[in-house]
């Protein structure tokens, strides 16, 4: 499903994993980009 191993691997412990993973390091970066 991802390219990513470590995605791969966190989708593997629970489905919502790289979905948290992801949001947190989204907000971030628009925040960041916007700022």
């Amino acid at each position: 499903m991802f390219e990513n191993a470590f995605m791969e691997a966190a989708s593997k412990l629970h489905p919502a994993v790289p979905v948290l993973l992801y949001i947190p390091l989204t907000l971030g970066l628009l925040g960041w980009g916007l700022a």
